[in-house]
């Protein structure tokens, strides 16, 4: 019996979210097979071979033609059917786009059930899911196999590491330079509508670029078109858990609250001081954006700080 890993890599170099499937997938006790595929997955293989508590490593070449998430799940499909990793029993992948992408298509194909955003492993057959946008955690039954979960990441810490040259920085920006991965990233800058209302995100780009952060984003913004929709934060886009989390020209709904409840340290800046964003951030600035942002921007300049090194 064995739990099957889904990992996401791109051009060899694998998600930091790995590790964290890793230790989700050991709390079924039992063996725990990584699947690394896609074009040049040989430095992602060399890089798995460095974690530990893995039984197996699978190795699933991807012709860049076919790589898309029909393809692939009609490929995984058809070799969990013949037993071509034994009897899997759990059928994993991160709660991002690329695991949302994959893992209904796979759910339909084995027809199968899928739980997804999952933040806890009770047991073998019980999962813990969060529901009304984060407010409510539901436990989730699974009587039949092979069954499908997405996780959190965020939720499932780790001893296991891997060298930051063998992770993938995420996304690219306007100024063409990688920027941390949005799901990963210890720091994470994100402009609402305030922001969006200059029509440009530049300002948030030229903070993040600062920090060294990932550049998130409400839905209002990505509404607007200043953003892109793999930057949405929320109930309805990516949940977060960085150490920093700036928001800017964001008034905080319960929708976008619910993707960054885990933060560790939450800074708030929009010029109304009723804005909902206000009551949960542990530091605020009611001040003009337009004034603060380039202002904290030449104070990181003139300062000692640089991305890396940690909180400024």
């Amino acid at each position: 019996m064995t739990t099957l890993v889904i990992a996401e890599q791109r051009q060899g170099y694998l998600s930091a979210t790995v590790p964290h499937l890793i230790a989700a997938a050991r709390r079924f006790d039992e063996t725990v097979t990584l699947l690394v595929s896609g074009e040049r997955y040989q430095k992602a293989v060399s890089a798995v071979a460095q974690l530990t508590g893995l039984t197996a490593i699978a190795c699933h070449s991807t012709p860049a033609p076919y790589s898309t998430p029909e393809w692939l799940a009609e490929q995984l499909a058809q070799r969990v059917t013949a037993g071509h990793w034994g009897q899997v029993n759990q059928i994993m992948a991160a709660a991002s786009p690329f695991g949302h992408a994959v893992l209904p298509r796979l759910a339909a194909l084995l027809d199968a059930p899928l739980v997804t955003n999952v933040v806890a492993i009770e047991d073998r057959d019980n999962v813990t899911r969060p529901i009304h946008a984060g407010t409510v955690l539901a436990t989730v039954r699974l009587l039949r196999r092979p069954r499908l979960l997405s996780i959190r990441s965020s939720a499932f810490a780790t001893a296991l590491s891997l060298p930051p040259q063998l992770l993938w920085q995420g996304e690219r920006g306007s100024d063409s330079k990688e920027r941390p991965d949005l799901l990963t990233a210890d720091i994470v800058v994100a402009g609402g509508q305030g922001v969006a209302a200059s029509g440009s995100f530049a300002l948030i780009e030229a903070l993040a670029q600062q920090l060294g952060a990932a550049v998130g984003a409400s839905r209002s913004a990505v509404d607007a078109g200043v953003a892109a929709n793999d930057q949405q934060i929320g109930q309805t886009g990516k949940i977060i858990a960085p150490r920093l989390y700036i928001a800017v020209g964001l008034s905080g709904s319960l929708q976008h609250l619910a993707g960054v409840k885990d933060a560790g340290t939450i800074v708030a800046i929009n010029h109304d001081p009723q804005a909902p964003i206000h009551a949960v951030a542990d530091f605020s600035l009611v001040a003009d954006l337009f004034r603060a942002v380039p202002a904290l921007i030449a104070a990181l300049q003139r300062s000692a700080f640089r991305p890396g090194q940690g909180h400024p």
